[in-house]
């Protein structure tokens, strides 16, 4: 609809739906500013991306020529797609919490060695008594 201006339909599609030639230019120009917002609203820089991972922008441009961060070389810099980014984000913090998970179930079932493991303090049994002993008197 944004080109109905460009290739001068804007008079023959007023005539068709009803709208006046004003309202059609209107609706071109609304649709054209849409467009031009969703895309710069989608797409941010090395330095917003830096903010919004809380690292440097140096941090932010390493990660991406190592390829762990989706994101594209445009002009001298880089451009990432915000969509993306917080998919990338969530996607590690489920791997991340998943290790966690993973390390803490390890440590559970296996005892710790480094501490001694103190046998339960028993009351030892009665000693028997010989008969003798006390048939014969304390000793001199």
């Amino acid at each position: 609809m944004c080109n109905l201006n460009q290739w001068g339909l804007i008079k023959p599609f007023a005539e068709v739906t009803g709208y006046g030639e004003n309202d059609v230019r209107e609706i071109c120009e609304h649709h054209q500013k849409e467009r031009r917002s969703s895309v710069t609203a989608e797409t941010i820089n090395a330095e917003q991306c830096a903010e919004l991972l809380h690292c440097t922008e140096q941090r932010i441009e390493e990660l991406t020529r190592s390829g762990e961060l989706p994101g594209m070389k445009f002009g001298r810099g880089w451009i990432y797609v915000k969509a993306d980014l917080l998919a990338y984000i969530a996607e590690r913090a489920r791997k991340e919490a998943e290790e966690r998970r993973q390390d803490l179930n390890a440590r559970k079932s296996v005892p710790r060695l480094d501490m001694p493991i103190r046998p339960r303090r028993q009351t030892p049994p009665p000693l028997p008594v010989p008969a003798k002993a006390f048939a014969q008197g304390p000793r001199p």
